[in-house]
């Protein structure tokens, strides 16, 4: 491997996949995207998937009635992921009866934006947006789905990771004006955060970001062994010590 690799994917555009699977374990990362190794996709990842599909279609095979929103189910999936979905109509339910509440209820319930790739050149950043919606104060929410449970120990990496978004988003220039709150809603607990995005929270991603590209650039991927092991799919790929 020549050091040109190392240099184009220092340069390269970040996402935020990227960068947490570097800050998660470098030695990963440089299996996946120096190596060009690929695993399977485990239960997890196959449960996002599904969910994540309902989701990104939910508006558009949602019926409005004046009794309220109707949705068939999905049809051949697990017990488990069922469990999820029925939490997503619960939530978009949600949202419907506090939208009746404007008077124009469409414009706050119906997303700005579903599922799309986006790119903020400037930065070199890029991610697929799950949702980004109005709120009740017309200013713009991005909000990003997750279907594992909400853990409160985990919350300065949530507001990061709402932190990309924002920067990603703003720098894109797809939206007509700035995205001022982040949210993400856990399927598997049925909890929803949201706050302000602050300048301070966007300042550190930046930082984050910046000494990611450098120890790339040093090609810096020492294993960094943690409780994740046990779940990694490229433990075939690694003599350090698996936690098992």
């Amino acid at each position: 491997m020549t050091d040109d690799v190392y240099v184009t994917l220092a340069e390269d555009y970040v996402s935020k996949s990227r960068l947490g699977t570097y800050e998660q374990c470098p030695f990963k990362f440089k299996l996946h995207y120096v190596d060009g190794i690929t695993v399977p996709p485990n239960k997890f990842m196959l449960r996002g998937l599904a969910v994540h599909d309902f989701m990104e279609n939910f508006h558009a095979n949602v019926k409005i009635r004046k009794e309220g929103l109707y949705i068939k189910l999905p049809e051949g999936v697990s017990e488990e992921v069922l469990g999820h979905v029925k939490n997503v109509i619960g939530f978009e339910k949600k949202r419907w009866e506090k939208s009746l509440e404007k008077d124009y209820p469409l414009k706050y319930f119906k997303p700005v934006m579903v599922e799309t790739k986006v790119h903020n050149h400037d930065d070199k950043l890029f991610g697929i947006v799950d949702r980004v919606h109005l709120n009740y104060d017309d200013e713009l929410v991005v909000l990003d789905l997750k279907t594992g449970k909400y853990n409160s120990k985990n919350y300065d990496y949530y507001r990061q990771e709402l932190a990309f978004y924002k920067k990603l988003l703003d720098g894109s220039l797809l939206l007509k004006k700035p995205v001022k709150y982040g949210a993400i809603y856990f399927s598997g607990s049925d909890t929803l955060i949201m706050e302000s995005v602050s300048s301070q929270q966007v300042a550190i991603l930046t930082q984050r970001i910046k000494e990611f590209r450098k120890n790339v650039m040093r090609q810096k991927f020492a294993p960094r062994p943690s409780i994740l092991c046990k779940w990694c799919g490229y433990k075939e790929h690694c003599n350090v010590n698996h936690f098992d």
